[in-house]
């Protein structure tokens, strides 16, 4: 299945990766930064998952294919 890491270091919080992904992504209220929601990422979400990537001003998303 396919995965995702997100870089913390690089992440800014603009939380473009949830108004792209909603369903798997949301920004922690303690840090201001991204957070996924799950582990691995759902077949139906894989085109969300690479919008998500795309929009990340901060390139702090990597998809890891199986």
């Amino acid at each position: 299945m396919t995965r995702c890491a997100i870089d913390e270091a690089a992440c800014q919080g603009h939380a473009l990766c949830v108004f792209e992904a909603d369903s798997l992504f949301r920004i922690r209220e303690s840090s201001g930064k991204a957070e996924l929601l799950v582990d691995d990422i759902p077949d139906d979400q894989i085109a969300a998952l690479y919008r998500a990537r795309g929009a990340c001003p901060e390139r702090a998303i990597e998809v890891i294919e199986p």
